[in-house]
């Protein structure tokens, strides 16, 4: 019998509980009563202090999500040691979507569109890892034949080669390094005659 409930019990062909139950509303299907009975209503941010509806299966509102975000942002800036820019190799923009820039780029960035907070970059150099390699180029093979390529030497014959031609063809990456910033915005405000 249907209780004053929005959810309604399911149950299997013999008439036993399935201890599912269904919204009518929004078609939804669960094993727990009070998350069916609510799944259409409001929810309310479940930051302290707010009370602003969030999108469905969320739990804190997009407002309350950007802030924190933003201060996870600035916690991290204001934990980086600053360097002038001649000390940075390349910067990474986090206010530009991660973009990495010049010098040159990174101060036109501050002149015209006021974008001030760089990371400096860590170079990572093109590494081959023969033992990862060669696992999985025989991972469909018989199950102990990575085991016999490595007492074989084969690892560390392969590593040799990688090395050497990694050392004849260099390739590197730079990768934000945010334990070093590099603020421009007194450049900026220079150009902009407030200096």
């Amino acid at each position: 019998m249907q209780t004053e409930a929005k959810a309604i019990e399911l149950f299997v062909q013999d008439g036993t509980p399935a201890g599912v139950w269904y919204c009518p509303k929004c078609k939804r299907v669960g094993g727990d009563l009070e998350m069916v009975e609510q799944c259409c209503e409001p929810i309310i941010c479940s930051v302290e202090g707010c009370e602003n509806t969030c999108k469905k299966h969320w739990t804190v509102c997009e407002e309350c999500r950007i802030r924190r975000s933003q201060e996870r942002c600035n916690s991290v800036w204001n934990k980086a040691a600053l360097i002038e820019l001649s000390d940075a190799q390349h910067l990474l923009c986090p206010e530009d979507g991660d973009r990495l820039v010049c010098h040159d780029t990174a101060i036109t960035m501050a002149e015209e569109d006021g974008v001030t907070r760089f990371y400096d970059t860590s170079e990572t150099p093109l590494r081959l890892h023969a033992d990862a390699i060669l696992e999985h180029a025989v991972d469909d093979w018989y199950e102990d034949a990575y085991s016999e390529l490595v007492l074989a030497g084969a690892v560390e014959s392969l590593q040799k080669v990688l090395d050497s031609w990694c050392e004849e063809n260099p390739h590197s990456c730079w990768f934000e390094d945010n334990a070093r910033k590099v603020d421009l915005s007194s450049h900026a405000q220079e150009d902009n005659g407030v200096g």
